[in-house]
């Protein structure tokens, strides 16, 4: 959840705080994708007035100001005293915020500003790349992940599902999954990546056996293959939907997605549950 921050009298407009279940704090976010520009349209996303497409050119340098400015005011004390009780720790940075980062022609520069304000400010956070790998394969932001790996950060890999017609009713996405697969290989050659899943009721139901199946079994051949997975970040909805389709949805119940955990950990998965 995106929190409304201001800093001498005016608010970023790249930069935020956010709360983190699957970080277990504070987050500072970093969006590439001001106007809400994605090339996915997942049915959940709190995102409102999602537009297909690439995130518009950014001046670096307010970036790196914000960035510098909400990093301070979070690490300063009581600076995250308006968070909610059990989010007043600055745990980390994601680079994702409100559309998909890795389509930005500044990516790479994006990422180095980034990581380079971090280590100035001393700051000892976990950095994260949110993506659904989108031009992950991309020479530039095969640099940018390099870079990532090389200052310890992390990338959570959204997957869904593990079939195109459940891609295209969750995610509205056409990738082929020899694509995902091959997003799925270069992120985890580079930096720690989990995979990150939301599960949810649809019409007062979770997803059929055939579908979990098909995830399973799809994840299930790349541990067999050796691609050096984390582990799974499985997690539902905490926040209203923003779109069309939010009043068919619904939280998966919290025994459910154990159960499917523990499918993910017989196949070698380290699975976390945030119900």
């Amino acid at each position: 959840m995106r929190v409304d921050t201001e800093i001498g009298g005016r608010r970023p407009t790249l930069v935020s705080l956010a709360t983190s279940r699957r970080l277990g704090g504070a987050a500072v976010d970093v969006s590439l994708s001001p106007d809400h520009s994605c090339t996915w349209r997942c049915v959940y996303c709190d995102v409102p007035d999602l537009v297909e497409g690439k995130g518009p050119e950014l001046d670096l340098d307010t970036l790196g100001m914000e960035l510098r400015e909400v990093l301070a005011l979070a690490g300063a004390p009581d600076g995250l005293r308006h968070l909610p009780e059990g989010y007043r720790e600055l745990k980390g940075v994601t680079i994702g915020g409100t559309g998909e980062p890795t389509t930005s022609f500044q990516f790479l520069p994006a990422v180095s500003r980034v990581l380079e304000v971090i280590a100035e400010s001393g700051a000892e956070v976990e950095v994260v790349l949110q993506t659904n790998g989108t031009n992950l394969t991309h020479k530039k932001s095969r640099e940018a992940l390099d870079l990532l790996g090389a200052a310890g950060g992390k990338i959570w890999l959204k997957l869904d599902s593990a079939t195109k017609s459940g891609m295209r009713a969750t995610n509205s996405a056409t990738e082929l999954l020899r694509k995902v697969l091959e997003n799925m290989r270069v992120a985890a050659s580079t930096c720690p990546t989990w995979i990150q899943t939301c599960v949810f009721l649809r019409g007062g139901s979770p997803p059929d056996e055939k579908e979990l199946a098909e995830y399973v079994s799809f994840l299930n051949i790349q541990v067999k293959a050796g691609v050096p997975l984390a582990g799974v970040l499985l997690y539902t909805l905490s926040h209203p939907s923003r779109q069309p389709e939010a009043g068919d949805l619904a939280p998966a119940p919290e025994d459910w997605m154990n159960s499917f955990a523990e499918r993910l950990r017989e196949i070698g998965l380290e699975t976390r549950v945030f119900a």
